[in-house]
């Protein structure tokens, strides 16, 4: 099974990333990349989605497993707690842990193999969740 894609604006995405995968009701998935400037920049977030869903379909880790842990933290962003540019998948607690590093680990070596440079990219993902913040109203986020 390969899961649907969608290409959405920042402001839709259900948490605070760049990129999202969940299970739908029908049992199917789908991957939401939030749109960016740069058309190797989404395919970073792409890839790095589709290596973490794919790992966790292998290991077990449920959406809703995953879906559970990014509410803690995205409270945790919304109050304070953590910096809106620390990634939910590096913590030791997050269940979706190993896929998340994994495809961190993609994206660096697509991002090489596609030429783009990953302090811009960087820069851009960290620009967009600074508009996530703002357009969702988090006045306590550390920005």
């Amino acid at each position: 099974m390969i899961p649907n894609i969608l290409l959405v604006p920042i402001a839709e995405q259900r948490f605070t990333t760049l990129g999202d995968w969940y299970q739908n009701e029908d049992g199917s998935f789908t991957i939401a990349i939030s749109k960016m400037l740069d058309w190797r920049h989404e395919f970073l977030v792409l890839i790095h989605e589709l290596t973490e869903w794919s790992i966790c379909r292998a290991t077990g880790v449920s959406s809703q497993e995953a879906d559970i842990f990014d509410q803690y933290w995205e409270s945790d962003i919304k109050f304070g707690a953590v910096s809106i540019e620390a990634e939910a998948g590096f913590s030791k607690d997050c269940p979706y842990r190993r896929g998340h590093i994994w495809g961190a680990r993609m994206e660096r070596l697509f991002c090489w193999l596609l030429g783009a440079n990953w302090k811009q990219y960087e820069d851009a993902c960290n620009k967009l969740l600074h508009e996530y913040a703002i357009t969702h109203e988090y006045p306590n986020a550390i920005v």
